[in-house]
């Protein structure tokens, strides 16, 4: 049976087993399939791309299962199990690979969750990255080392109190002569505001990273900026040991079902003078389907030519 079967399989079982003992909460299984048909014209600012070709493409889809058990009256055990899936591809080393998958507890006093995750510092992007998962994605061109997804991490997030709550991780290196990892951030959120900034210290080898962000809704109306420096010690794209990056973005509900998306960014983090901008539309079918459109170009400097690359496409998303 060829690896890549084996996951799923043992989803199903593990589900069914757990729910017969009658001694735990049954698990849920979940996922999201997201895909798009999309026109893409890339080689001049990523050589080895696609050059004038459709593709049809996943974006960020996944299977995972999930529960809890209530342990006694303050301590809830947690857990969670997920995997990266690929529909349009028949398999390969990337497919079934492990997103955010641990085990801890919760409480009244926070979560405490030990395996693979997300970092405080990523997590703070919340809803401001209007095209994540796309090519409009702000790690195309913005960020270049803060959107990360850790192993050996544990990681503690704060109940919110006021509004303001606080998240950290410890990320084992495990390796001889390399530095664990820390990543924190701190939050303040309202029904019609949120703020966070955040920091990442050797979460990758030699690299530190600042990050801030905003995002507030009024009416149909949301809007939200990002900044994001790093430091290291090798030379970025602009030829400096530092450099920097910025992103706003707006979306604007016309009706109940239908978003209308806009995002432009600058950054030298992956390119010297890296700029992206994004267009989009998204129709919310029904509570769990989503069609969208979207147009988004890439440019950035190689060899001190300015290039670009764009992208076209629609596609649809289901999640379960």
């Amino acid at each position: 049976m060829k690896k890549y079967l084996i996951a799923p399989l043992l989803l199903a079982t593990s589900a069914s087993v757990l729910a017969d003992t009658g001694k735990m909460s049954a698990p849920s299984i979940y996922g999201r399939i997201n895909l798009a048909f999309q026109h893409v014209d890339e080689t001049d600012l990523k050589p080895a791309g696609l050059n004038g070709k459709t593709e049809l493409r996943s974006n960020s889809s996944r299977l995972g299962v999930k529960g809890e058990q209530l342990l006694d009256d303050r301590v809830t055990l947690v857990y969670q199990l997920e995997f990266r899936i690929a529909p349009d591809e028949l398999g390969d080393d990337k497919h079934m690979k492990h997103r955010n998958s641990f085990i801890g507890f919760k409480g009244a006093f926070g979560e405490l969750k030990m395996g693979i995750h997300d970092t405080p510092l990523k997590l703070i992007q919340e809803r401001i990255d209007v095209f994540n998962a796309l090519d409009g994605d702000l790690k195309e061109v913005i960020s270049k080392h803060g959107e990360n997804r850790t192993e050996n991490t544990v990681i503690y997030t704060s109940p919110r109190m006021q509004g303001v709550g606080v998240s950290v991780a410890h990320i084992s290196a495990e390796e001889p002569g390399q530095r664990n990892g820390l990543s924190s951030a701190l939050s303040y959120q309202s029904k019609v505001f949120y703020a966070a900034v955040a920091y990442d210290d050797q979460v990758k080898e030699d690299v530190s990273t600042l990050r801030a962000v905003v995002r507030t809704t009024m009416d149909a109306w949301q809007l939200g900026a990002m900044y994001e420096e790093s430091r290291q010690q090798d030379t970025f794209a602009n030829g400096a040991r530092s450099a920097d990056g910025w992103l706003v973005s707006v979306a604007y509900r016309t009706t109940p079902k239908t978003q209308l998306n806009a995002q432009y960014g600058q950054s030298d983090l992956v390119y010297r003078n890296g700029e992206t901008v994004s267009v989009g539309i998204d129709y919310q079918y029904v509570n769990n389907t989503r069609l969208y459109a979207f147009s988004t170009r890439n440019a950035g400097e190689q060899a001190g030519t300015k290039q670009t690359a764009g992208y076209n496409g629609v596609g649809i998303e289901y999640r379960f």
